[in-house]
């Protein structure tokens, strides 16, 4: 694996734990922003595998440049919003951490954990 890919990657898994100490505390919204970094990260190492970075935050975008099935795109498809949602009470109209609950921080989890084992996978290929 080339080595800025590597440390991307590595990112994408500290991310991870950061998103599962901050559920277990009960602080969903910053665990759902952790989730989506989780993808983010992961998806840019893979694109630094492939060729290049691909720029942006748009998991799909990013995900689709890399020709993701469509299971892995609905997965960024609910990350996305957690991006802005996540932290901005302008963008959410309402104070992130009554947006997300349990359920929902859980859900974001489940799917930054789809997208970096696919991402993985891509890898080894």
């Amino acid at each position: 694996m080339r080595l800025e890919a590597k440390e991307w990657l590595d990112q994408a898994e500290s991310e991870l734990k950061s998103a599962q100490d901050l559920l277990r505390s009960n602080r969903y919204s910053q665990a759902a922003f952790h989730a989506h970094q989780v993808a983010e990260f992961s998806l840019k190492a893979l694109s630094l595998e492939k060729k290049s970075m691909i720029l942006g935050h748009d998991l799909v975008y990013i995900a689709r440049k890399l020709n993701a099935p469509e299971e892995i795109l609905d997965k960024c498809d609910l990350l996305n919003p957690a991006y802005t949602d996540a932290r901005y009470v302008d963008r959410a109209g309402i104070a992130p951490f009554k947006l997300y609950d349990k359920e929902r921080a859980l859900a974001n989890l489940h799917s930054s954990k789809e997208v970096i084992e696919w991402v993985k996978r891509q890898i080894k290929k």
